[in-house]
C-alpha cells in the first residue's frame, strides 16, 4: 500500500524504498511475478531520481529480480539485469557486488547451456576476486564451475571444485549452500554412472533441504532424488518422490514445475500410464514455450521422444520431438554430448521402425562413436541392442547376434540396465541349443524382475512363456503358463491406462 501510494504522489524517494521492500517480500513468498512488477514499479522510481546517484540500491534491485526472473525461466531478461547490476558494480569498483553478480552470471549461463563462459566466469571469481569475495560467494564460485565442467565430463576437475565448495560451507556453517554442494555433488556421480553415489548425495541435500533450505530448493532436490530412483529402475518410489516435486513447483518455481514434470512424464510412461504422461510431457513443453531454457527442453523433448513416443510405435511423433531436440543439441554441441548420443539412438530407432536400414545404420554408428570417444559406458548396451535389431532386421543373424553378446557383455561395465530383458530374450531367440536357450530366458526372467520398462515386461514374459510353453518338459511347461497369465494379468490392469 505504502509502494502505491508514494508512487501516486510522485515521491520518488520512498517510492523507491517502499516498492523494493514490497518487491523483497513478495520474492520471499515466491509470488514472483508480483515480485517482478514491483521491481518494475522500483526502477521507474530510482530512473526518475538517476540510477548513479543510487546505485547502490541499483546493485540490489537488479540482482535480486534477476534472481526473481530466472525462477520464472526469463533467463535472457535475468541475463540483462545481471548484467546492468554488473557494470554499475564495476564502474564504482565495488568488488563485492561484482563478485556477487558474476557468480549470478555463471548461473544463468549455465542454465542457457554457455558452459565455457561459466568456467571462465567462475574463474574469475576464484582466481581475482578471491580477496574480496565472500565465502558464500567463493562456495558458489565453486559450486557452479563444478556443475558446468561435469557437463563438460570433466569429471575429476568437477569433483575437486566440489571439495573446494563442501570445505568453504562447513566451514562458515551455511548448511543452505551444502545442500547445494550435494546436488552438485550427486549430478557429478550421475554422469559418471555411480548411482547409488549419486543417491546418497541428494538424500543428505534433501535432509538439509528440509531444515535450511527454501520450497524451491527442497522441491529440486527431490525432482533430484527421483531422477537417480528412476535410473536405478525404482519406478514407484520415483514417481511417489516426482508428485511431491511437483505440488512444490506449482507452489514456488516454474523451473522445477518443468524439470518435475517431464521427469514425472518418463516415469509414468516406464509404469505403462501413458495418458497421465503425455499430460505432463504437453503441460512442460507449453510452460517452456515462455523460457529460455535449453537444458530443459532438450530434456523434455528426449523424453517425450524416446519414452513415450517410440514405446507406442508412434515413430513420425518421436521423430518430431528428437529433430526438436536436436536443433537445440546443435546450436550448443558443448553442453549436450550425453543429449546427444541418446538422440542418435532414438533417431536411429525410428529410422530402423520406418524401414530406412541405412539411415539408421548411420545415426548407431554415429552413437557408438559418440559413446566411446566421450567414454559414455552406460549408453553402450542400448545402442549396441539397436544394432543387434538392425541386423536382424538385415537378416544378418550371426553379426546380430554379436552385437546383442557385445550389449550383454557391456551390462558388467557401467552399461544401463533398462535393455537387458531384451537383449537376452533375442540371445534367446537366435540360439539354437535348447539347453543355452534356456539359460537366455531365465535371465530374462530375472532381469525382468529387477526393474523394467512395463511395456518391456509384457513383450517378455509372453515371449517366453510361449518358449517355454511348447518344451515338452513339464516344468518349463508350467513356468511358460506361469508367464503368459503374468502377461495377461499385467495388460488387463493396464488396459485403461493406454491412450486411444
Amino acid at each position: 500500500m505504502l509502494a502505491y501510494h508514494y508512487g501516486r504522489a510522485a515521491n520518488d524517494e520512498k517510492g523507491l524504498e517502499y516498492a523494493l521492500k514490497a518487491a523483497h517480500a513478495a520474492r520471499d513468498i515466491f509470488a514472483n511475478q508480483e515480485a517482478v512488477d514491483l521491481y518494475t514499479q522500483a526502477e521507474r522510481h530510482l530512473q526518475a531520481l538517476g540510477e548513479e546517484g543510487y546505485w547502490v540500491t541499483a546493485v540490489e534491485l537488479y540482482l535480486a529480480r534477476s534472481n526473481v526472473l530466472m525462477s520464472l525461466g526469463n533467463l535472457n531478461m535475468a541475463y540483462e539485469d545481471t548484467q546492468k547490476g554488473l557494470t554499475l558494480a564495476q564502474k564504482f569498483q565495488a568488488t563485492h557486488a561484482v563478485a556477487e553478480a558474476v557468480v549470478l552470471k555463471a548461473e544463468i549461463r549455465y542454465r542457457q547451456g554457455e558452459l565455457e563462459e561459466v568456467r571462465e566466469l567462475t574463474a574469475l571469481v576464484v582466481n581475482e576476486l578471491q580477496a574480496s569475495a565472500t565465502p558464500e560467494q567463493m562456495a558458489k564460485a565453486h559450486i557452479w564451475a563444478g556443475w558446468a565442467t561435469g557437463t563438460l565430463h570433466d569429471h575429476q576437475q568437477a569433483l575437486a571444485h566440489l571439495q573446494e565448495a563442501e570445505g568453504i560451507c562447513m566451514a562458515v556453517q551455511n548448511n543452505y549452500l551444502l545442500a547445494r554442494v550435494f546436488e552438485a555433488q550427486s549430478y557429478a556421480y550421475y554422469l559418471q554412472k555411480e548411482l547409488k553415489l549419486s543417491l546418497a548425495a541428494m538424500q543428505k541435500s534433501v535432509l538439509l533441504s528440509r531444515e535450511f533450505s527454501t520450497p524451491l530448493n527442497l522441491g529440486t532436490a527431490y525432482s533430484n532424488v527421483g531422477f537417480v530412483q528412476f535410473m536405478l529402475g525404482q519406478y514407484e518410489e520415483a514417481l511417489v518422490t516426482f508428485d511431491e516435486a511437483v505440488r512444490i513447483g506449482r507452489e514456488s518455481g516454474r523451473n522445477l514445475l518443468v524439470m518435475a514434470l517431464a521427469n514425472r512424464g518418463a516415469t509414468l510412461s516406464r509404469l505403462g500410464y501413458f495418458p497421465e504422461a503425455l499430460v505432463d510431457f504437453e503441460e512442460a513443453i507449453e510452460l517452456l514455450r515462455g523460457m529460455n531454457y535449453p537444458g530443459l527442453q532438450v530434456e523434455t523433448y528426449l523424453f517425450w521422444g524416446f519414452e513415450y513416443s517410440n514405446v507406442l510405435g508412434r515413430w513420425r511423433e518421436g521423430r518430431t520431438h528428437f529433430e526438436k531436440a536436436a536443433k537445440i543439441i546443435n546450436q550448443h554441441p558443448d553442453g549436450f554430448i550425453e543429449e546427444r548420443a541418446r538422440l542418435l539412438i532414438g533417431l536411429g530407432q525410428v529410422e530402423l521402425n520406418e524401414g530406412d536400414l541405412r539411415q539408421a545404420e548411420l545415426l548407431l554408428h554415429e552413437a557408438m562413436m559418440v559413446i566411446e570417444d566421450k567414454e559414455l559406458y552406460w549408453w553402450r548396451p542400448v545402442a549396441l541392442y539397436f544394432m543387434g535389431q538392425l541386423f536382424v532386421a538385415k537378416l544378418e543373424l550371426a553379426q546380430a547376434k554379436q552385437f546383442f553378446t557385445d550389449a550383454l557383455d557391456a551390462f558388467a561395465y557401467s552399461g544401463s540396465p533398462d535393455y537387458k530383458p531384451l537383449v537376452l530374450l533375442e540371445l534367446a531367440r537366435l540360439e539354437s541349443d535348447e539347453r543355452k536357450q534356456e539359460l537366455y530366458l531365465r535371465q530374462c526372467l530375472t532381469a525382468v524382475r529387477e526393474g523394467t520398462r512395463l511395456t518391456d515386461r509384457i513383450v517378455c514374459l509372453g515371449e517366453v512363456g510361449r518358449l517355454f510353453s511348447d518344451r515338452p518338459d513339464p516344468e518349463l511347461h508350467q513356468l511358460g503358463q506361469e508367464c503368459l497369465r503374468e502377461k495377461v494379468d499385467l495388460q488387463n490392469r493396464t488396459l485403461h491406462h493406454m491412450p486411444k
